[in-house]
């Protein structure tokens, strides 16, 4: 095995485990991000007035 094959491995378990570790993280910070307040939100209230404050208005 070439030491170039070598480094590709180490960089791709490099990558996988950064996704991973973003992915917890995202799950983890989901009940304090904004934006997650929003999704949640809009989930709940099953979108019921669709102009909200980020849909524009209708004509």
């Amino acid at each position: 095995m070439t030491s170039e094959k070598v480094f590709e491995r180490l960089a791709i378990i490099y990558l996988r485990l950064f996704f991973f570790f973003l992915m917890i993280q995202g799950v983890r910070a989901e009940e304090s991000s904004p934006l997650a307040q929003i999704a949640e939100g809009l989930k709940t209230s099953k979108l019921k007035s669709m102009d909200g404050p980020f849909m524009p208005r209708q004509m």
